[in-house]
């Protein structure tokens, strides 16, 4: 059906939100939506718990500087150390996911996981 006089033109009728606001399913379908959302980020709020392995590698990501590492006298046995966790934490965050679905949502980590893995790769080729 199209109006006339100024709504030349243009559809009218039952509009889409009255049509889903008078279902009868429709507040159950609603607090069925609403449980889903708020169970998925109950979920990736576990999942992101997960990322705490990682704080480690940020805090020593924020003081470490290669200008100042090189100025420091090392032995042996300490660079050893020093490369052995660089290792283990490369090695950690290689297998790290960059991503995964939660419920409804995907958690992106992979900005975080590459900015960690370019720490531990200069701190190795130091």
């Amino acid at each position: 059906f199209r109006g006339g006089g100024s709504n030349m033109g243009k559809l009218a009728g039952l509009s889409p939100l009255s049509i889903l606001t008078t279902n009868p399913n429709f507040a159950s379908l609603q607090v069925d939506v609403g449980k889903l959302v708020l169970g998925s980020y109950a979920k990736a709020r576990v999942y992101c718990d997960g990322f705490e392995v990682c704080r480690q590698i940020y805090e020593f990501s924020k003081t470490w500087e290669l200008a100042a590492y090189e100025k420091q006298q090392h032995d042996v046995r300490q660079f050893r150390k020093d490369v052995r966790m660089q290792h283990e934490w490369k090695c950690m965050l290689d297998s790290f996911k960059s991503g995964s679905v939660v419920g409804i949502l995907f958690v992106d980590s992979r900005k975080l996981k590459n900015d960690l893995v370019d720490v531990t790769t200069r701190a190795l080729e130091a």
